[in-house]
């Protein structure tokens, strides 16, 4: 996220905690909260972030899960490959590789860097 889209983001949630505040205002005082289009769409933009942080949560959760040997195919590439228990640094390649070690029983995927 680039520094100008790092700055609607914050101020969207500064926006976003100011509606919560006047709204928990409006409640305890017995007001009526008019509900402006600015609140719709960001509410709505809340949730679509909402949703994007859980799926960036999920990926993050499944890349950590080790996956059975018999399960990787071609398309996943390279991988790190282990042997439990954890005694060594994992292998990173394919079982297609000439020097692939034959003690590994599951694999992980990785993230590779965005370069800048």
């Amino acid at each position: 996220m680039n520094e100008a889209d790092k700055e609607i983001f914050l101020s969207r949630i500064e926006g976003a905690e100011e509606l919560l505040t006047d709204m928990q205002e409006s409640f305890l005082n017995g007001r009526n909260q008019e509900i402006l289009d600015v609140d719709v769409n960001l509410v709505s933009w809340l949730i679509v972030q909402a949703k994007k942080v859980e799926q960036q949560q999920q990926e993050i959760e499944r890349l950590k899960m080790p996956r059975p040997i018999e399960e990787w195919g071609e398309d996943y590439g390279d991988c790190l490959w282990w042997s439990f228990p954890i005694v060594e640094p994992p292998y990173c390649g394919t079982p297609l590789d000439s020097d692939f070690p034959d003690y590994v029983t599951h694999f992980t995927g990785f993230v590779v860097p965005v370069e800048k």
